[in-house]
């Protein structure tokens, strides 16, 4: 199965990122935008494993002390490789440290406790809001700085489907305080 671990947002940050869509979609109709209830920042992309994978992941974290809950707040909309000329439409965060080091965090226990291997890019926190077939230019586009806070991290198995994949979560590993 396809597996992956993410923070959810909130509401009220996928209405503004559904609203974004919208607009983008509107300037840029071959723009393939993410569903709502699809919106999320990926703490660590896993992919495909065999079940036994995924409860080592389970064990690894579960019980295990994350970090303390924390506020995030939704920065400018970026893109890869670059804003003027993005394949993948994302929104980022005023200030990252916190989810950072939650995801330095989960690193190190996966890295210790299961037999993944280490992450192969650094870790960028962003929500992707839609992907291009070309590049287009996103630079004009803004959110209102709105902040969420993160309580749990998921672990969600994805199906890819069309039009778009289908997320399911497996479990939920809760930050202090909640």
């Amino acid at each position: 199965m396809r597996v992956f671990l993410a923070v959810e947002v909130g509401d009220e940050v996928r209405r503004e990122l559904a609203a974004l869509g919208k607009r983008l979609k509107w300037a840029l109709p071959h723009l393939r935008t993410v569903p709502p209830e699809n919106l999320h920042i990926t703490l660590r992309f896993i992919g495909e494993v065999e079940e036994p994978l995924v409860r080592e992941i389970d064990d690894a974290l579960r019980g295990r002390f994350l970090g303390e809950r924390f506020v995030l707040k939704l920065g400018k909309v970026g893109g890869f490789p670059s804003r003027f000329g993005a394949r993948v439409v994302w929104v980022g965060l005023q200030d990252d440290s916190a989810i950072r080091k939650l995801s330095d965090r989960i690193d190190a226990l996966l890295s210790s406790a299961t037999s993944l291997p280490e992450r192969d890019k650094p870790f960028k926190a962003h929500i992707t809001v839609a992907r291009a077939r070309r590049p287009v230019n996103v630079e004009s586009f803004s959110v209102r700085p709105l902040e969420f806070e993160v309580r749990r991290v998921v672990l969600f198995k994805s199906t890819l489907a069309k039009p778009h994949a289908i997320y399911q979560p497996l479990d939920y590993y809760h930050l202090a305080g909640t």
